[in-house]
């Protein structure tokens, strides 16, 4: 799955587009539009970008949930390198994995929490490169395509003036990525 990336000055212009790519068949869920004119864009019944994802909060949670894992692993390891849970805890050895377990889930759920609470405080790095565009009072369309759709949605978006292509990026989100890595510029 990609998105395709459009800019154009005007909503009028980007809800033409929507429109013709309605009509061709494509979902209305699948169109978003990144835009300082959220309450312009629901007007005219155009899929703003949610707040969640203007924010990186997903893309951190998936981080602290690796991270989590990570210390969950060097936790197994120091415990086996001391002979397991019986002789570094002092419990039997079913109850002791048992707390292994809980504290494992405990480690992972409070680092996914925890790194979801800085992603919440980031723009989500995906929409870096339009934050100064935006600024300036230009509006972002993005399209969720396969590659099957790809071509055609391209073609009718060109087809429309008034917007221009932006580039496109991959829909799969990679945790560790340094800033928009996935995005390629037209």
């Amino acid at each position: 799955m990609k998105q395709l990336y459009y800019i154009s000055p005007s909503l009028d212009k980007i809800e033409q587009t929507g429109q013709s790519l309605k009509s061709a068949g494509f979902n209305v869920n699948s169109m978003h539009v990144l835009t300082d004119e959220m309450g312009e864009a629901d007007k005219r019944q155009l899929n703003p970008v949610s707040s969640l994802n203007r924010n990186d909060i997903i893309r951190w949670i998936i981080r602290g949930f690796l991270i989590g894992c990570a210390f969950v692993a060097l936790a197994i390891v120091v415990m086996l390198a001391f002979g397991g849970p019986q002789s570094l805890i002092g419990l039997p050895q079913d109850l002791g994995w048992l707390v292994m377990a809980m504290m494992s889930a405990f480690v992972v759920g409070f680092c996914s929490w925890e790194a979801g609470l800085l992603g919440l405080h980031r723009h989500n790095h995906r929409f870096a490169t339009f934050e100064k565009l935006i600024a300036k009072g230009q509006h972002v369309f993005f399209v969720d395509v396969d590659t099957v759709s790809e071509s055609q949605a391209k073609a009718i978006c060109d087809a429309n003036s008034g917007i221009r292509f932006a580039g496109f990026a991959r829909m799969v989100i990679n945790p560790f990525a340094r800033g928009s890595s996935s995005f390629v510029a037209a």
